[in-house]
């Protein structure tokens, strides 16, 4: 361990100790700012760094731990040398020890301040250092610890601030107070981190091995969710090696602070530790059927608030504003009874940017006390985004984000909304996909927000109302729904749109705000602070400063409150400043830029060299395309528009060579492809077009962290992790300074978006969509596109070990863009098919590659059980022309595992209607082919035959929706004619086939359950008669059975029992 120590001149050195020699020592505990401002270990080691912000901290510690006493002080920022991963992986580790271990443990608080304060308990409660995902384990390691104010006068110890540190962290008293953490479960333990945040999004689960008693190698790029998969299988296999022990196992507890007796934790036995490790997994598998991909894109996509504007929204004095109802008496009033309230404005005028600002800035304690009552507060944020995937942009997909975010911070609402099948169905080996209709996810919430009353209050902030599509009943639905979860006294909402008319016949009465009125001053800052940050403009107002003030104020006046057309002005005119424009041509430009955002992007539009016109075309219409087919899960990248240069959307197979010249899991020639994408998106788009950079941080609001790629983005470039400027040049570092597996990763994290949704509209009007149509003489195959760049980029991650669960999400998409409708019976369907054959069946399909939600997870998790291949994989996704070329006679009698008739006969998305993807109802095409070649409806499979495993399904699927497909009764009248058996016994009529179940176990199980029988069939079935040479089993008549149906099929029954009679009785084997 690594020691600091304060030496007689004033100066800092580190000191060595190993073993048991370690001296005692005062340790720090802080946030970090800026790694620019902070003292490494570099900089002690070379004499630097005492000019660096960071110094104060040390300088600190080091008189405060002299005062206790103590020589010795250790401080994370500069005691452990980063550049070698073998110490940073032992500091880590050993992290929670050496806090432990600790004499004094101090905090410093650097936005706390003690001096003319006398609110500083309010500071103290909204103090950064509680949202830090390292300061979790320093806030409970210590057997002392004290609290200080930015001065470095202290606030108070852990016991005299007990009742605030609860309050605002959620930690119970006792384990503030040193109880044994082991006395806690998993699932606390972990609610303790939810609302956390770390600088890298690894370091969320590695900042908790601490709190769990883990060791575990760091591995900085594995990215937020395997750290975490990594952190949770570690303690299930410690819990397992405890549990493994003798029965009477105990592990001794430390002295608890100030107690008497030592503690002793008797750990679990092997069955209760097999329950708690179901019952959590079950509930992550119930959160990851409601996650879905991008759910937090759009909210942090949103540009940040200048600094300095939006904050009289939440200033006392705004109470007086006219025209306005005040935000903070609504927020804090308990007896308010409109408990929506509503944010309006015109396009572009900031209502996106105000919610997230309310999102990060509403303050249960400053804000909201008077109404939660010191009650715990849920708070929900969504974010609607019209250009966006299909969830995004969907009520469906709300609803599923609501009810997430509910289960996420209050656990004891699983057990309300979750019903036993549901349950079952997660708690399964390899479950994953639970499908949830909408009538479902309201009811759910609904019975969260009844079990909430009197224990718990609930704010939903909820941005974009105007960007939901379908038609005014879809609107009118949502505002209904919202109007009836607010009617809850302890709910309230705060939405944001469009000021159309459907909101304002449903929000009257209600408070609001309408944006454009109240931002003058906002826009003026937002002005000031851009263009006064550029040294050319700096130079101008030195020289005509009357004329540079002039200049701002008619932005201002021009902007009408329209902040995205102040955004779009300012960097046009820095690029003016960029190319040396005095200020008589910055006039004369800003003099010429239209007032209206439409006729801005028309002149965007008319600036387009005519060269360029037709690439531009190409870019914007793959941009605007919205798969309609099916519920996309992939975003537009940067890597997906790097073959725009080809001339031919189908240029895999119209050039039968281009594959064998393409290697994308080259370093250098993804490097080059990216650079000369983003180059073509820049140079054609015109700004229409951004890049942003995903990366996944540690937090639950934060999962992306948008960084301009772009020039179309100027104003909105920031640093990523490493500190690197990520502009241009900056991302193509990140992409070289990787091995070629993390350069895949990075490049699939480039993200291609509108730079507003505004430009979005525009485009789509009729006059400037016949405009692109006419730049690209005619509409442009963006669906035969996009399937050819896909397949280049899985061909190439596909020969990438590391990358096969990035490999398997991409064979998703383009298995489902073969088996489109309107493309699925084609020969270019079944081309592009072959292509991926080999490489799709050679992936590793570990179930721990496969998370939720992949559409080909159900097929992966059983592919070895049924002894799947490629072509049943064609099968469930009903790429029909692929089927019908290589299904063949050999094919259907040898294949071993699940038979081929099965999967034609129970699909593998029955109920898929919310995905809208693969095959949802028998083939009675390939049903016939499948006949003809031999395959016998009686064949045994598993515990049951093809036939009665097919009536058992349909059965259940009738159960649920009374309706179906007609190829379901095809499918009867075709078996029947096949030589299906017409009587059938009892055991094989009881297998678990529930078609809810497919996604998650076996398509049967060995379990005749009675109860099952007369649940799918009731007791009203009559027993065969005859039962001579059928044994001692019962049996009973699929005429009888067909009975059942006949609700959904009516008199289609009685055609199907005469041909069962013409084809007289037959025994089931």
């Amino acid at each position: 361990m690594r020691l600091l120590k304060l030496l007689d001149d004033g100066a800092l050195s580190l000191v060595e100790f190993t073993g048991s020699d370690i001296p005692p020592y005062a340790i720090l505990s802080h946030t970090w700012g800026p790694d620019y401002e902070e003292v490494t270990f570099n900089d002690l080691d070379k004499g630097t760094g005492r000019n660096k912000i960071g110094y104060r901290k040390l300088t600190f510690c080091a008189k405060q731990a002299e005062q206790d006493g103590l020589q010795f002080f250790w401080v994370d920022t500069c005691c452990i040398d980063k550049s070698s991963s073998a110490e940073l992986t032992e500091a880590i580790n050993s992290m929670f020890q050496w806090y432990h271990k600790s004499a004094q443990c101090y905090v410093y608080m650097s936005d706390v301040a003690l001096r003319g304060n006398v609110t500083w308990e309010q500071s103290f409660q909204r103090s950064k250092w509680f949202t830090r995902g390292w300061t979790l384990q320093e806030l409970l390691a210590p057997k002392s610890l004290h609290f200080f104010a930015v001065e470095g006068d202290i606030l108070g110890n852990r016991t005299s601030l007990l009742q605030a540190i609860h309050n605002v962290t959620g930690v119970s008293h006792g384990a503030l107070q040193g109880e044994p953490l082991h006395h806690y479960s998993m699932e606390t333990r972990f609610s303790w981190a939810e609302r956390r945040e770390t600088k890298r999004e690894e370091d969320l689960a590695y900042s908790l091995l601490g709190i769990f008693g883990i060791y575990m190698p760091l591995i900085y790029g594995e990215g937020r969710r395997s750290a975490f998969a990594r952190l949770r299988k570690e303690i299930d296999e410690s819990l397992k090696d405890q549990t493994l022990s003798a029965s009477s196992y105990f592990i001794p507890a430390d002295q608890n602070e100030g107690a008497l007796n030592r503690h002793y934790l008797s750990i679990s036995n092997m069955e209760q530790y097999t329950l708690e490790k179901e019952r959590l997994n079950a509930q992550q598998n119930i959160l990851d059927s409601l996650r879905y991909s991008r759910m937090e894109e759009r909210k942090l996509q949103i540009n940040e608030a200048q600094t300095g504007t939006y904050g009289w929204i939440l200033d006392p004095e705004f109470r007086t504003i006219p025209q306005s109802d005040s935000l903070l008496d609504w927020l804090s009033s308990c007896t308010e009874s409109r408990r929506i309230y509503w944010i309006y404005g015109k396009p572009g005028s900031g209502k996106s940017t105000m919610m997230r600002f309310l999102g990060r800035n509403i303050s249960t304690l400053d804000h909201m006390l008077p109404w939660t009552k010191n009650k715990p507060l849920l708070r929900i944020q969504h974010f609607f985004w019209n250009p966006g995937s299909e969830l995004q942009k969907s009520i469906h997909g709300f609803l599923r984000a609501l009810l997430c975010q509910l289960l996420m911070q209050n656990s004891d609402l699983f057990s309300q909304v979750v019903c036993s099948n549901r349950w079952a169905a997660a708690s399964a080996p390899g479950a994953y996909q639970i499908d949830w209709t909408q009538a479902e996810l309201q009811q759910s919430i609904c019975e969260c927000i009844r079990f909430l009353k009197g224990s718990a209050t609930v704010f939903i902030l909820l941005d974009g109302l105007d960007e939901v599509s379908g038609t005014d009943d879809t609107q009118t639905e949502l505002a209904e729904f919202l109007i009836k979860i607010a009617s809850f006294q302890h709910v309230k909402i705060c939405v944001s749109s469009r000021p159309w008319n459907i909101f304002r016949d449903a929000f009257k009465g209600f408070p609001r705000l309408r944006l454009e009125d109240l931002t003058r001053d906002d826009i003026s800052l937002y002005i000031n602070a851009k263009l006064s940050s550029h040294a050319g403009f700096q130079l101008l107002s030195q020289y005509h400063q009357a004329s540079a003030v002039l200049l701002t104020r008619q932005i201002s006046q021009k902007a009408s409150g329209v902040f995205l057309w102040v955004r779009l002005v300012v960097r046009e005119l820095l690029a003016g400043l960029r190319d040396g424009d005095g200020i008589k041509t910055l006039q004369r430009k800003l003099e010429l830029i239209p007032n209206d955002l439409n006729d801005y992007f028309r002149r965007l539009m008319d600036s387009i060299p005519p060269q360029q016109r037709h690439k531009a075309s190409v870019l914007l219409q793959i941009a605007l395309y919205a798969e309609k087919d099916f519920v996309t899960l992939h975003p537009l990248r940067l890597i997906d528009l790097c073959f725009t240069d080809v001339e031919e959307p189908g240029f895999i197979l119209s050039d039968s060579a281009f594959l064998a010249n393409v290697d994308l899991a080259n370093r250098n020639e993804l490097k080059f492809r990216l650079d000369s994408t983003l180059r073509r998106l820049n140079s054609y788009c015109m700004g229409l077009l951004e890049c942003h950079y995903e990366r996944t941080s540690g937090s639950v609001d934060d999962s992306l962290i948008p960084v301009a790629l772009s020039a179309s983005a100027a104003d909105r470039l920031s640093s990523d992790h490493d500190g690197a400027n990520t502009t241009q040049d900056g991302f193509q570092r990140k992409v070289s300074r990787k091995d070629d597996t993390d350069a895949f990763l990075q490049a699939h994290k480039v993200t291609v978006d509108f730079f507003h949704r505004t430009c979005r509209d525009f485009l789509l009007t009729p006059e400037t969509w016949h405009m692109l149509l006419g730049f690209s003489t005619g509409p442009y195959n963006v669906q035969m596109y996009l399937v050819n760049a896909r397949i280049c980029q899985f061909l190439a991650m596909a020969t990438i070990k590391k990358r096969a669960r990035e490999a398997m999400s991409l064979a998703s998409n383009i298995l489902s863009s073969l088996a489109r409708p309107a493309f699925r019976d084609t020969i270019n369907s079944a081309a592009l098919a072959a292509i991926i054959k080999t490489a799709v069946e050679n992936l590793p399909r570990a179930r721990n590659l496969v998370s939720s939600p992949r559409y080909t997870n159900p097929s992966i998790f059983s592919w070895d059980e049924e002894q799947s291949s490629f072509l049943t994989l064609a099968i469930d996704f009903d790429i029909v022309s692929y089927v019908r070329q290589h299904l063949n006679l050999e094919y259907v009698r040898t294949k071993g595992g699940r038979p081929i008739l099965d999967y034609l006969l129970r699909p593998r998305f029955p109920t898929a209607d919310s995905y809208n993807v693969g095959n949802q109802k028998p083939n009675t095409e390939l049903l016939c082919m499948v006949l003809n070649h031999g395959a016998h409806p009686n064949q045994k499979y598993g515990f049951s035959s093809i036939w009665a495993l097919y009536l058992c399904f349909l059965a259940d699927l009738l159960k649920e929706h009374p309706t179906c497909h007609i190829e379901y009764a095809v499918a009867l009248k075709l078996m029947i004619q096949a030589g299906a058996a017409v009587v059938l016994p009892r055991s094989w009529l009881s297998c678990e086939t529930d078609y809810a179940f497919y996604s998650h176990t076996s398509l049967f199980e060995d379990d005749t359950d009675e109860d099952r029988f007369s649940t799918r069939w009731t007791s009203a079935v009559p027993i065969v008669d005859e039962k001579a040479d059928l044994g001692s089993e019962s049996y009973y008549a699929v005429g009888d059975l067909l009975e059942h149906f006949r609700p959904a099929l009516g008199l289609v029954v009685d055609r199907l029992k005469e041909l069962i009679s013409s084809k007289g009785t037959f025994h089931p084997m």
